[in-house]
């Protein structure tokens, strides 16, 4: 809901049908809130909220006794919706959240619906695609902000899972309005946050056999696409990335995005990484480039929590084998008893913590608050923890990267151990926000020039 709608009875009415739900069945309750912009209240807003605390408790912990109904839901019967891929369109790919004996299935047919239509392809890291996917826009994202020249005129827009944790596609979606395509993975949830989309549910390998996109690829009418709109991409996006291999070069002061620009290409390249919520995501979406799909990547998306992070990547290299988590120093420290883990298998997992003073993605947003101070205490909350000092009292071994030159060394150092460690960097969030913002605007102008 949105904070307009946010009122203190919405609420009560929420928590009273969390208590109810609680009793229905032995267990938690998970509550999924979409929430709209603006994610933060404004300074009026809050001192209204100050004003009126309410006395009375939210909810009567009175026991209810409620017998347990099953509430499962089935698909109900859908039209196949059809897009044309003779015609021009793109194709959004989200986090993977099918089945993993599914996975090649989707690569298989992503391949092929590429072939017959030619279509641009915008990749979440998280989304299992393939580093030799063709038609892979590496940089979308930051194309997306630099403006990307795509005419959006007849576009077709199919989306294959959630949404990427990226604003300016959210952004340029918005223009297109309704008539996009969402195809989830045997998931009924409405998993389109701008509300643009018409959904199926049954899965990207259903929908190509169900409307026989096969006949197409074997009798060749596929000749008849245009690939003139994935041409443009496709050089745009070369200038982009050879613009930004010389921007975040491996020397000098640490910055986010010049980790999320540098890792993927010195990490070996079958090294499976888990990627934190907030900035690591993000950034991975907007500087990993085509390097970053070279892997599997796994996580939660950008704004889905910071809960289990470091345990969810411990058991990621308890599976996989070596494994790098990228996290923020709140996220880690959030879950920090995960390195309870570590014992007795001691997993080879390489801890790699962005310190840079707590929630540092908040210095992306205009906030209005009074103080530098309520600003820190309300969204950034930098604590008065020792990364390095909380390692060694889990006996995990640990390295401080001063610069970027000092980065190859480290990391081959954690690769090179038998068991988990943490490797950590210390970023300016403020000089980091300002340099995002100034990769967007001499991008824009260099794309402009030529």
């Amino acid at each position: 809901m949105g904070l307009q709608l946010l009122t203190t009875q919405s609420i009560k009415g929420l928590a009273e049908k969390c208590w109810r739900n609680a009793h229905l069945f032995p267990g938690p309750v998970h509550l999924n809130l979409s929430i709209e912009e603006p994610l933060h209240a404004s300074l009026s807003e809050q001192k209204e909220v100050i004003g009126k605390f309410l006395d009375e408790p939210f909810v009567s912990k009175k026991r209810l006794s409620i017998p347990f109904k099953d509430n499962s839901l089935g698909l109900a019967p859908q039209l196949v919706p059809q897009l044309d891929p003779s015609q021009p369109g793109v194709v959004i790919v989200g986090p993977w959240r099918g089945n993993s004996q599914n996975l090649n299935d989707f690569q298989s047919v992503l391949r092929k619906w590429q072939f017959i239509s030619g279509w641009p392809i915008f990749a979440d890291p998280l989304s299992g695609v393939p580093i030799d996917q063709p038609g892979l826009i590496s940089n979308w994202d930051l194309l997306l902000s630099s403006g990307l020249s795509i005419p959006k005129s007849g576009l077709q827009i199919l989306r294959l899972g959630p949404l990427p944790a990226s604003r300016n596609l959210e952004d340029w979606l918005g223009p297109f309005g309704k008539g996009q395509l969402l195809i989830t993975e045997s998931d009924p949830r409405r998993l389109d946050p701008l509300h643009l989309s018409s959904q199926w549910s049954e899965g990207f390998v259903s929908w190509w056999r169900l409307l026989d996109f096969e006949h197409v690829l074997l009798n060749e009418t596929y000749k008849n696409r245009t690939t003139d709109l994935l041409n443009l991409c496709l050089e745009e996006d070369r200038i982009a990335q050879s613009w930004l291999d010389k921007k975040l070069i491996l020397k000098g002061l640490v910055s986010e995005p010049a980790l999320a620009h540098l890792l993927p290409s010195l990490l070996p390249p079958d090294l499976p990484i888990m990627l934190a919520a907030s900035s690591p995501v993000r950034d991975w979406v907007t500087y990993g480039g085509k390097a970053s799909l070279n892997r599997r990547c796994f996580g939660f998306r950008g704004a889905s929590g910071i809960d289990g992070t470091l345990s969810l990547g411990m058991g990621l290299s308890i599976a996989l084998g070596p494994t790098i988590l990228i996290t923020g120093d709140l996220a880690f420290l959030h879950d920090s008893n995960g390195w309870l883990s570590s014992q007795p298998q001691n997993p080879p997992l390489v801890v790699l913590v962005i310190d840079n003073g707590g929630g540092g993605i908040f210095n992306q947003l205009n906030l209005e608050t009074e103080s530098s101070e309520d600003f820190k205490r309300l969204f950034s909350m930098p604590q008065a923890v020792d990364t390095l000092s909380l390692a060694d009292a889990y006996g995990i071994p640990y390295r401080q990267v001063s610069c970027l030159e000092d980065l190859p060394d480290s990391l081959e150092w954690g690769l090179s151990r038998s068991g988990s460690v943490l490797i950590r960097v210390c970023t300016n969030p403020v000089l980091d926000a300002e340099l995002r913002s100034q990769l967007r605007m001499l991008l824009f102008k260099h794309l402009q020039s030529g």
